[in-house]
């Protein structure tokens, strides 16, 4: 189910800046390191927040992107319903 969980990276981080690991290559995101920095996952996406903002990774893997809240909560309530339901 999740075969391509880590298709597009995996983050870290470098001194100030944030990083992801991808097959092929690394891309550096300068200065987004912050020290209240965390990730997280869903099945589909990567989260991360840092410098009192959240961002998502974009789905090519080379861009931070405003994390769509809507999406992450509509997907949430889903999956939490269909545990309530199983």
């Amino acid at each position: 189910m999740y075969k391509d969980r880590f298709l597009f990276g995996v983050l870290g981080w470098i001194g100030d800046d944030v990083i992801s690991l991808r097959q092929n290559d690394i891309v550096r995101f300068p200065g987004m390191a912050s020290p209240d920095m965390f990730m997280f996952m869903n099945g589909y996406r990567t989260y991360f927040y840092t410098h009192n903002d959240f961002y998502e990774l974009s789905r090519d893997g080379d861009k931070l992107l405003e994390m769509d809240k809507e999406y992450y909560r509509y997907y949430t309530c889903m999956v939490l319903e269909g545990l309530r339901l199983s």
